[in-house]
């Protein structure tokens, strides 16, 4: 008796600390929301400011509302395994109507359901209604976050391996690329394309998304890109160019736009990974990063929403790739490459003869003085040398070249640098494996 009243106030210690850290708060339903929403109703703070994250808040009818996301509790008695998966998001719809349906229409705008939940733009009073309710396991805001951005073939010897009889080149792989889309004008994709979608909220917090015809949405297989990076990143795998094929360039190639302009949206990215789970993808590519600075363990890397979905992606046998970020961080990786189920990609150097090199790239300019730098770090270029700009730390998995990374594009090249490519590459050679060894 006394060994379980101490093992229950070590789990309690455990969650007070869980949901203090992370500058979250429980109520006594047992309801965990984001400290933050609080502050802007009560004390009008502003939540951009406060959060540095680009947040954003919505003016309806002269009151202030905020975009959150809302994650149900899993009551449904069922065990988390592949089997159970579409009564578990039946029963996920389901409760979440019985919610949606006891909010005043008045103070809540749904945007859209979500696996375990929903999101929406909601008032005050529906704030309070929706952390007093035990159905609730949590309510965060929605948040931003940015776009991390051959020889390299040669360099993890890729042509060794197509060379091999039988020669492995991710035949019958299916990968899934979730970024800012495909432009086919430029590259050469050859019969690779699978599917395409687009879920993308980011332009004006669902005013006008960056899907065709401003759409936030859209599932009939039109993910143009807006900004080359989702297709620099696809490139890097799947390209059909004879001088600069990608690593796995006979796997096929699915893609989800969520970004737009190097922003992409939480929410957005939650519906991608569903998106990839639906298509049955083996492989799924995520360069993108919330800029922050995660160590191992830290419980600040989280999003229930997209945390979720990556469970079940997982479950499903789907491997997920992420960029750690560059930022320069040395103690800590950004999310969703924080996320223990995630692989974490970092970048090294595939060139350089030693020589110092100074890099700087400004994250926010004010009046033309760099206010926050996304990294601005002294290096000395060499083969395999781990690059300074790239987020690092006990938490990262795998390193890949990121440097001069040569794509072909327009009839010619272009190199690019950061841990963006270095994530294709790492998932490419995932796919030379998968395609030897499916289990």
């Amino acid at each position: 008796m006394i060994k379980k009243f101490f093992l229950f106030l070590i789990l309690i210690i455990f969650l007070f600390s869980f949901v203090s850290s992370a500058n979250f708060h429980i109520t006594k339903k047992g309801v965990i929301y984001d400290s933050k929403i609080k502050s802007f109703f009560e004390n009008n703070e502003n939540i951009e400011e406060q959060s540095q994250k680009n947040l954003k808040t919505l003016s309806n009818d002269g009151a202030e509302w905020i975009r959150v996301s809302v994650k149900l509790k899993d009551n449904s008695g069922l065990e988390f395994v592949p089997e159970n998966f579409n009564a578990l998001e039946q029963w996920y719809s389901e409760t979440s109507d019985l919610v949606i349906d006891s909010l005043s229409s008045t103070n809540f705008d749904l945007i859209r359901k979500s696996t375990g939940g929903f999101y929406a733009d909601i008032s005050e009073n529906t704030f309070q209604d929706l952390i007093n309710n035990d159905l609730i396991e949590s309510v965060e805001i929605v948040k931003e976050g940015k776009l991390s951005l051959s020889e390299s073939a040669n360099i993890i010897n890729a042509n060794d391996v197509w060379n091999l009889n039988p020669g492995y080149t991710g035949d019958e792989i299916d990968i899934c690329v979730i970024d800012s889309g495909l432009n086919d004008a430029f590259f050469n994709f050859g019969n690779s394309i699978e599917n395409e979608a687009c879920f993308c909220t980011v332009e004006d917090l669902g005013n006008g998304g960056c899907c065709q015809n401003n759409a936030v949405t859209d599932t009939s297989a039109d993910a143009a890109d807006g900004s080359f990076h989702g297709s620099w990143v696809s490139s890097i795998v799947v390209s059909q160019d004879n001088l600069r094929r990608g690593i796995a360039n006979d796997s096929d190639l699915h893609i989800v736009r969520a970004a737009s302009g190097g922003t992409w949206n939480f929410m957005d990215i939650e519906q991608a990974i569903w998106q990839c789970r639906q298509w049955g993808v083996d492989v799924i590519i995520m360069s993108l990063s919330d800029g922050e600075e995660y160590g191992l363990g830290d419980s600040n890397c989280q999003d229930t929403a997209i945390d979720l979905e990556i469970d079940l992606a997982i479950a499903s046998n789907i491997s997920i790739f992420a960029a750690s970020g560059n930022w320069e961080h040395d103690e800590g990786i950004s999310y969703p490459a924080c996320n223990t189920n995630v692989i974490s990609v970092g970048a090294t150097y595939d060139g350089g003869d030693g020589s110092e090199e100074h890099w700087e790239e400004c994250a926010l300019e004010v009046l033309g003085v760099c206010t926050k730098w996304r990294y601005n770090c002294e290096d000395n270029p060499e083969n395999d040398s781990v690059a300074c700009w790239g987020n690092k730390g006990d938490n990262l998995d795998l390193m890949a070249p990121g440097y001069e990374i040569e794509i072909a594009f327009g009839g010619g090249v272009s190199s690019e640098m950061g841990t963006s490519f270095s994530t294709p590459i790492a998932a490419g050679v995932a796919a030379l494996l998968l395609e030897k060894d499916p289990s």
